[in-house]
């Protein structure tokens, strides 16, 4: 509620996770947004489970097998996300009709921006579907 994209929100809320600054969260999530850049495709954050994900897998080495696990867990809290969101593209989210022209600049962030947008429950479902693997996977249950 601070004016910040999905993406920004939910990587700023796992920073610690991932071992970063809050700037730093700030910026990887600053063109993920809106559905990428505010073309509505992919929901923004969605884009930080992705990014997450690779936090949590460890994954740093071209090992196809690490990666594989990546890509799992991904697609795994994609099911999670459909289910909780209805849907994983940004224009299907906020209801907007396929052919409708999107203009570059977003909007002025106000209460009133905030109350016709379902994108502060869709940041706090993402937060939820984190927590949760995040908790299962310092279990081992991952």
């Amino acid at each position: 509620m601070r004016g910040f994209s999905c993406a920004q929100s939910v990587l700023c809320a796992f920073r610690d996770v991932a071992g970063l600054t809050e700037e730093q969260a700030l910026m990887l999530g600053g063109g993920l947004g809106a559905g990428i850049g505010r073309m509505r495709l992919t929901c923004g954050a969605f884009c930080a489970i992705a990014a997450v994900c690779g936090f949590i897998t460890g994954n740093v080495s071209p090992d196809i097998a690490k990666r594989g696990e990546t890509y799992a867990l991904v697609q795994k809290l994609r099911d999670e996300f459909v289910t909780e969101t209805g849907a994983l593209e940004c224009r299907e989210i906020l209801g907007l009709i396929a052919d409708e022209k999107l203009g570059c600049e977003p909007c002025e962030r106000t209460k009133e921006y905030y109350m016709k947008r379902p994108c502060v429950a869709v940041v706090a479902a993402t937060c939820r579907i984190l927590e949760k693997e995040i908790a299962a996977h310092k279990r081992g249950e991952s």
